[in-house]
Formats: C-alpha cells, sequence, structure tokens
C-alpha cells in the first residue's frame, strides 16, 4: 500500500535472520520505555529453569503474513482478534516466558507506571484502544467499536463478557461502562500522573448503559486516539483494597502470582478467562529486572532469557550470533536530549541556547557512543516516517559536517553575551545508563571547549527521573525521550503549559509562536494535513534551541533465540500488547 510516510510501512514479521529494517538513525538507550526480553528453550539446549513444558502442537506449525495488521492505513479501527498480526496455526501452549528489562521499575500502580513498569503493566491491564505503529490504525482491545459524533464527542461500546482477574474483591466480575468511568475519572484526578496530562483534554465521561462510554473533549483533539494508552481498572478497587502499588487487578493476560518487585523478579499466571481466544500461551510469566548489560548478555548465552533488545548496540548484537542468537532491527523511537530550562537565566537568552547547539558534536557523540551507527536528529523521531524532517534538512539545520566552524561560531556568540557573565553549568545525566553515564562528560567538554564553564553530575536514574525531570529541578539534564508512535508526544514538550494539551512545561517553553504551530496540529483533522503542520512546527522548534534539544538516534538491535515465536519486535510502546507469542521448546 501506499503509505503517508512515503514509502511502505514496515509490518510487523516473525523473527528472520536478516534485519527487518535497513539501516538508518534510531535512538538506542531506552528511558521512558522498558527493554523487552523473553525466555524460553532453545531447540538445542535444557530448558529455561521455571515453568512446565510447553504442549505439543497439534498439527503441524505455520505463519503466514496476511494478516488484518497487513493492509491496515492511518484511521482504520481494527479489533483485536487471533488474527489481528499473525495467521499461525499449530502454535504450542505452556512453558515459562521470561521477560527482562534493564531498567528498575518504580510501581505496580498503572496510574504511575513509569519506565521498567509498563512491561508489567501491560501484562495486567488492557487498555480501550491504542495506536498501532507503523500503520497509525487503531487497535481496538476492551472496545469493541468507536463512533464520533462529532470533534468534540465520541461513544465506545465495549466487548461482551470481558472479565476482571478472578480475585477477590472483584471475584472475576463483567467489565462494565462504570469501570472506565472510574478508571478515567481517577487518573485525571491523580495531578501527579503523567497520564493525567495526557488526558487533560476529555472533559467529560459518561456511562450511557452498562457496555457504552460517552467521551466529550474540551476543544478538538486529533490525537485522541494515538496517545498512550490508559489502563482500565475495576471501579471501587482502591476503596476495596487500600491501593495497588503492589499488585491490581485487570483484564489482561495474566494476573499477579507475586508481589511485584521493581528492583528485582515477579511472577505472573496465566488468566484463564482472558478475552481472546486461546491466548495466552504461556502458562507463567518471569518477569525480571537485569539493570546491569553484561548480566543479561551472560543470562542469553546460559539459555537463561532468549531476547534481548532495545539497548543493544549492534557490535554487541553480532557478538551473540555464536551464542545462538538471530538479529533484527528496528526504529527505538526515542531521541537523547539535552534538556534546557528555556524560563531561567541564563537559558532565557536564545544566544546561549544556540551557542550550545553549536558546540555539540553530534557526528563525534554518535561514533564514540553509538560506533558511527546514526544521524543527527530533530524533535520527531525518523522512525514515525513522514511525520520527521527530511534528514538532509536536519543536517543542514545543524551544519553537522562542520563542527569548527560551528565551534568558532559558537565562541564567537559567546562573545557577544560575554562568556565571563555566564554562571558555572551542571549537566545532569543517569550514571546507571552507559551511554548516557559516558555522553555527558563528552557534552561538558564540547562546551568547554567552546568557552562554557560547565561540569557533569551522574545520578540513579530513578533519582534524575523522581527528583530532577519530573518536578523540572535541574540546570541541563542529558535524557531521552520516550519510545511512543504518537508524534505528539514528541511535539508537546515544546509547548507552554497550560496553553498546549499534554505539555507538562519541564523546559519552560512559551513561545507564541510555537504554541499556535502546536494547536494547528490538534486542530487538522485529515492526517496528512496533521503531519504538514507537525512539520512547521518542527521548523520553529528547531530555530528555538530549547526545550528538549534532540542530538542524534541509533538503531536499536534486537537477538533473539530460535524457540520464541510469533513476537512482534518493535521498540514502539503498542508492542507491549501482544498475545500471540509462544515457545516452541
Amino acid at each position: 500500500m501506499k503509505s503517508p510516510f512515503g514509502e511502505a510501512p514496515r509490518q510487523p514479521r516473525r523473527w528472520s535472520r536478516r534485519s527487518i529494517v535497513r539501516a538508518a538513525g534510531v535512538g538506542i538507550p531506552a528511558l521512558a520505555a522498558a527493554s523487552l526480553v523473553g525466555c524460553g528453550d532453545d531447540d538445542d539446549d535444557a530448558p529455561a529453569s521455571g515453568g512446565d513444558t510447553p504442549s505439543a502442537a497439534s498439527t503441524p506449525t505455520k505463519t503466514t503474513t496476511t494478516s488484518a495488521i497487513s493492509s491496515a492505513k492511518p484511521g482504520d479501527r481494527i479489533p483485536l482478534s487471533e488474527t489481528t498480526y499473525f495467521t499461525t496455526t499449530g502454535q504450542k501452549a505452556g512453558g515459562t516466558f521470561h521477560l527482562n528489562t534493564q531498567y528498575a521499575g518504580f510501581t505496580a500502580e498503572p496510574n504511575q507506571a513509569y519506565q521498567g513498569d509498563y512491561i508489567m503493566d501491560r501484562l495486567v491491564y488492557n487498555s480501550l484502544y491504542g495506536v498501532q505503529w507503523p500503520s497509525y490504525a487503531t487497535i481496538m482491545y476492551l472496545a469493541k467499536s468507536i463512533e464520533e459524533i462529532d470533534n468534540l464527542n465520541w461513544t465506545v461500546k465495549l466487548r461482551e463478557n470481558v472479565k476482571f482477574h478472578n480475585k477477590p474483591p472483584v471475584n472475576g466480575r463483567v467489565l462494565t461502562a462504570e469501570d472506565i468511568v472510574y478508571s478515567f475519572e481517577r487518573v485525571l484526578a491523580d495531578k501527579t500522573s503523567s497520564f493525567s496530562v495526557t488526558n487533560g483534554f476529555i472533559d467529560k465521561i459518561v456511562a450511557v448503559d452498562a457496555t457504552t462510554v460517552k467521551f466529550t473533549a474540551k476543544f478538538p483533539y486529533s490525537s485522541k486516539f494515538d496517545i498512550t494508552p490508559l489502563s482500565i481498572v475495576p471501579k471501587g478497587i482502591i476503596e476495596a483494597q487500600g491501593d495497588i502499588s503492589k499488585r491490581g487487578i485487570g483484564t489482561g493476560p495474566y494476573t499477579f502470582e507475586s508481589d511485584y518487585d521493581p528492583t528485582g523478579v515477579t511472577n505472573f499466571n496465566k488468566n484463564p478467562d482472558f478475552w481472546l481466544k486461546d491466548r495466552p500461551y504461556p502458562n507463567k510469566v518471569e518477569f525480571r529486572h537485569f539493570v546491569d548489560q553484561a548480566a543479561q548478555i551472560a543470562a542469553f548465552r546460559s539459555n537463561q532469557i532468549e531476547l534481548l533488545g532495545r539497548a543493544l548496540q549492534k557490535p554487541v548484537a553480532e557478538s551473540l550470533v555464536s551464542a545462538d542468537g538471530v538479529i533484527s532491527k528496528e526504529p527505538f523511537l526515542g531521541i537523547p536530549y539535552l534538556g534546557i530550562p528555556m524560563n531561567k537565566p541564563p537559558y532565557t537568552d536564545p544566544r546561549v541556547r544556540q551557542a550550545i547547539s553549536l558546540s555539540i558534536d553530534r557526528k563525534e557523540l554518535i561514533s564514540k557512543l553509538d560506533f558511527g551507527d546514526g544521524n543527527a536528529s530533530g524533535p520527531v523521531p525518523w522512525g514515525l516516517g513522514a511525520w520527521a524532517l527530511p534528514q538532509k534538512e536536519i543536517d543542514d539545520f545543524y551544519k553537522v559536517n562542520t563542527y569548527a566552524a560551528n565551534l568558532a561560531e559558537a565562541k564567537k556568540i559567546l562573545e557577544a553575551v560575554g562568556v565571563s557573565s555566564l554562571p558555572a553549568m551542571e549537566i545532569l545525566a543517569p550514571a546507571d545508563l552507559p551511554i548516557f553515564a559516558s555522553g555527558a562528560p563528552l557534552i561538558a567538554g564540547m562546551m568547554r571547549n567552546a568557552g562554557f564553564n560547565v561540569k557533569e553530575t551522574l545520578k540513579p536514574l530513578t533519582t534524575v527521573v523522581r527528583e530532577h525531570l519530573l518536578v523540572s529541578n535541574f540546570d541541563l539534564i542529558f535524557m531521552q525521550t520516550g519510545t511512543v508512535e504518537d508524534p505528539w508526544a514528541s511535539l508537546n514538550p515544546h509547548g507552554q503549559k497550560g496553553v498546549v494539551p499534554g505539555s507538562a512545561g519541564r523546559y519552560g517553553s512559551n513561545d507564541p509562536a510555537i504554541d499556535a504551530a502546536l494547536l494547528g496540529v490538534q486542530s487538522a483533522t485529515k492526517f496528512e494535513e496533521r503531519i504538514a503542520k507537525g512539520q512547521e512546527a518542527q521548523r520553529l522548534i528547531l530555530k528555538s534551541y530549547g526545550g528538549q534539544m534532540h542530538l542524534w538516534e541509533a538503531n536499536a538491535y534486537f537477538v533473539a533465540k530460535k524457540s520464541l515465536k510469533d513476537y512482534r519486535v518493535s521498540g514502539a510502546l503498542s508492542a507491549y500488547d501482544q498475545y500471540d507469542y509462544w515457545l516452541d521448546a
């Protein structure tokens, strides 16, 4: 099919020994989302610990590429079914699937989910719907149908006979519209939740009847079906249970067997009443947090885990081929950036921000941190296709091939500003993520070469996020954007809080022209018009040299053992909602 991205979109496929996408710049180190690692048993090795052995298939295994998603296009609404992604037959049920993230989590409370929590969240809970990358179709999970009444109102009809987990105090009761209202009202009331910000465009939610919910927006919001999905919980769960920070109850494919351990291991059991027929296949999931990459690699080599991904660089991935690894790569959809508080001196002066940008050698960062496997990046990652600005335009703007001249220009700007009058600066970065721990000193050194008085400070990721990023308590911060499919998530951080929907205002952006351009994206109703307006907004954002100053993207590599089947390889959040994988042990 002809894609609005300018080329045919890549569709999810089974693991293969060839790369899934051509080489191009994609962000590697995950930040706002977790790395996925699954475990089954390799064809030639002893079973991994935990779980029973998958039962033999009744018919020979067969997978084709014909599926509902293969012809999907922007605006399509597809109810999730057993053949949405694969038409495999002869799958094996049973076994234990070992999932892994390289990031510490925080809580089992879905409204506060962050980084390492997201995978856990999608095992236990479902959402109404979510965008599917790269087709930009809407996949309907708990929703059976969606009807848009006008540009402010829409109704959602629920699937019939979806049940919550058979655990007290809910005891397997059927999902109703009241649960949807409860879940959305609960998150909108929680001003500490990022989901409260992203869903802040909602004005009212009403249960029309037991299976119908009506939504009303405060203003036209073209991203309403694309934002990070909200997890649905049963009405009254907090009042009955107190909190769900350790274990909760949802409609998802797995139930908690043990309390959530955001730094260790959490066990899950198959939900026998899951609404998708014959899913999930594994009987158990063991979810662990491997913060250290060396430990992940050792576990992969010893067949304790069978999928490594997202934060792997190409040489690391290639080294695992000898351990029966199969390499694939996908757009990561995240961008390392330097966060700059535009509302705090001296960063209120756009010349200072421009000098910072000119002082940074993006090609050198890519070379030293990602083996030269990437490109300079604008506000929207290239993995979102035509939403992103053309690579040549980005390279020309940053003048990536003339760093010596850039450095000279930065020095000239600082001389005009009065470099001796500038205060000492600090770049904050997470100590436990190698690319950021190594990159912060590089960036600080580049800035010092231009004349800035700057040092780097490394702290644990959880501290950087909770005590600095989320509360705008930083001077400069070296982090990475989230890996979400909605381009609005890449654009709204550059808008003014309270003016631009979804903006948390962490970087003090307050440019009326940028705000107007961003609001234009949301007022557009046609997909192509949204793309065009999105690119217009990005050009203004680039010229502001502030907020999230984007640096580069690299390739995200995945390595799997052959025993993991029908797992959709993707850096996108929509890949967390998948129920087709099985273990061919």
